[in-house]
């Protein structure tokens, strides 16, 4: 079984797939993949630098993932073309962990899921869903600026469009001992451990 896991900027996917883990599902972040094929992936790594220069590297000729972000998140011809050469590559290597261990369930964070249309690769999707309030906490304390917030949170649908596409939706308000209510909940729904 592989379970789509999505939301909004802010909402807490990375605490929801950690608690599956508690439960023994491999959990696989996407936005991981896209740091390790910036970083490690010489393909890709040249593949950026031709395409957008040393302005988006550091000292050592890494790319540099702030200095990228500020260029793709205010282009949007830009984000396409990173998009394309990225995103391919990211569900291959998903796809790969996930038919290389059928022994146990997955779950896939994937921030666009819908809006990719990647949801035909899942058994079925999960929506993670949390106040305004503690959305802007989160968010916050990645660091980023509001200007930086608001570029991304554009480009994604809102967190009522992905419930209304998700399976299932849960909700990120309380403690981490809720979320794993919810998870006890739907596994005696639908049996996924």
């Amino acid at each position: 079984m592989v379970i789509g896991l999505t939301g909004v900027m802010g909402c807490g996917k990375s605490t929801v797939g950690n608690v599956f883990m508690e439960f023994g599902f491999g959990f696989i972040d996407t936005d991981q993949i896209v740091h390790e094929l910036l970083n490690e992936e010489s393909e890709v790594l040249l593949a950026v630098r031709e395409h957008f220069g040393d302005k988006v590297c550091d000292s050592e000729g890494k790319v540099d993932r702030g200095k990228l972000a500020g260029i793709v998140f205010s282009e949007t011809a830009e984000l396409k073309w990173l998009e394309a050469l990225l995103h391919p590559q990211v569900r291959k290597r998903w796809q790969k962990q996930t038919d290389g261990d059928t022994s146990i369930p997955w779950v896939v964070e994937v921030p666009l899921l819908f809006e990719k249309k990647l949801e035909k690769y899942f058994d079925f999707t999960i929506c993670v869903s949390t106040s305004p309030e503690n959305q802007l906490a989160r968010r916050q304390a990645m660091g980023l600026s509001d200007t930086q917030i608001k570029a991304r949170i554009a480009l994604q649908w809102s967190l009522g469009d992905k419930i209304k596409r998700s399976d299932f939706v849960l909700s990120n308000n309380g403690p981490t001992a809720f979320i794993r209510q919810q998870i006890i909940s739907l596994n005696e729904r639908l049996s996924i451990f």
